[in-house]
């Protein structure tokens, strides 16, 4: 088993082909579905602002064009010109740097760790995730969090919002402004807090959610909070509008002002109409970013090393793990043997319950004894063609051919 990524991001995609790649909830629930059915069993899906990628386990060399084809038919859209393929240790790089925030437009960035984090629980919950892409994802968020902690690679507040905020003081000024922010995720909460330190005179919020709209208020006692609805009307009253929902589709469409606000665009899909006279969405935020780059990429220089140790060093991990099966075999006779000859010996002696204890676990210690040697042989074995024989030996041996599918051939699924 291998394990490959696909992915669509800003570096090679700008904003237009991000929004019409842009992965719903739903959206992800069809690709889980389609790619179980396809024999592709273990994935995480991950749709940010900055990207739209698939991670999975492949079986097979054809598993990867059976991915591409999925996720383009669940996009409707043809992503072949946009789309990067990876493999073994460079997909292993790609999801440990991802995670670190080495791979964003903000290097370092804050809000991507969690992001992956979130993509991964939701695997596990639509039962996507097995053992390998536990551990690879599992190391992949330990190692962020480390690079964070001892290499302070986030030292210093980093997000779109600030960026954001940031182009804004530059162009427009904010203090003195009225500010409406639309949305109450974590971009929008950053949009209102930097907006207060930036000493707006006024900052409203809309959102659709009446208990988030309570929860911001809890940490943010002077914002004005308003219905969704209203958004058009407050349009005419502010300086400035940034807006950060979730909403797949615009959620300000043109509408023609006599002096139209200044507008921050920070989602994906967009929120705001482009027609508008001045609006700036991710993309627009690059140059500043690049900036901000510079002063990082020292640091990062170092924090990508440990990316390729971690994911050489795990790369190893998943070789190996090929031969899980073998040993198992291993172990389930020696328990089986250990387990017979315990049974034999208990109705031939008159053992005590102490005996009979100290008995089994002999025996077993035995047994376990008698494999430790091959166990250990097979565990430091890392070519593929010696494992695949080595697989076929050991389920001949012990008269096991068809009683388990070999990790070295497709699972059965229905595929085309």
């Amino acid at each position: 088993m291998r394990f490959g990524s696909i992915s669509i991001s800003y570096e090679n995609a700008p904003i237009e082909v991000r929004e019409a790649t842009a992965l719903s909830d739903t959206k992800k629930m069809e690709l889980y579905a389609k790619l179980t059915a396809q024999g592709i069993r273990q994935s995480v899906i991950l749709s940010t602002c900055g990207r739209s990628e698939v991670y999975f386990m492949l079986h097979e060399e054809a598993d990867m064009d059976r991915v591409l084809r999925l996720l383009a038919d669940c996009l409707a859209f043809d992503i072949s010109s946009y789309v990067r393929k990876k493999t073994d240790d460079c997909a292993l790089q790609h999801i440990f740097s991802v995670a670190s925030g080495l791979d964003s437009m903000l290097l370092g960035e804050d809000q991507i760790l969690g992001q992956v984090r979130d993509a991964w629980e939701f695997s596990r919950v639509m039962g996507c995730s097995g053992k390998q892409i536990e551990k690879i994802f599992r190391e992949a968020i330990t190692l962020a969090k480390k690079l964070k902690t001892e290499w302070k690679i986030s030292e210093h507040p980093r997000s779109l919002s600030y960026i954001g905020m940031q182009l804004l003081h530059k162009t427009c000024g904010i203090e003195n402004k009225r500010v409406l922010v639309l949305g109450s995720g974590k971009m929008a909460q950053l949009a209102i807090r930097y907006a207060y330190a930036y000493h707006a005179s006024y900052v409203g919020n809309c959102n659709r959610s009446r208990k988030h709209a309570e929860e911001l208020q809890r940490e943010f006692s002077q914002l004005h909070i308003y219905d969704f609805e209203k958004r058009y009307e407050l349009l005419e009253q502010a300086d400035i509008v940034i807006s950060a929902t979730a909403s797949p589709h615009l959620v300000l469409r043109y509408k023609e002002l006599q002096d139209p606000p200044i507008m921050l665009d920070l989602a994906v899909p967009r929120d705001i109409d482009p027609h508008y006279p001045v609006v700036y969405n991710i993309d627009s935020l690059k140059e500043i970013a690049d900036e901000q780059r510079q002063l990082r990429e020292q640091k990062a220089q170092i924090a990508r090393q440990f990316v390729t140790e971690e994911a050489k060093r795990c790369e190893r991990w998943l070789c190996t793990s090929q031969m899980d099966d073998s040993i198992h075999t291993l172990q389930e006779q020696a328990e089986t043997i250990a387990s017979d000859a315990f049974r034999i010996l208990e109705r031939r002696l008159d053992l005590t319950k102490r005996e009979q204890h100290i008995l089994k676990k002999t025996l077993h210690a035995s047994m376990m004894r008698l494999i430790h040697e091959p166990v250990h042989r097979l565990k430091e074995m890392d070519d593929k063609e010696t494992q695949r024989q080595y697989h076929t030996m050991i389920d001949h041996l012990f008269g096991r051919e068809g009683k388990a599918a070999c990790i070295y051939e497709s699972e059965p699924a229905a595929r085309d």
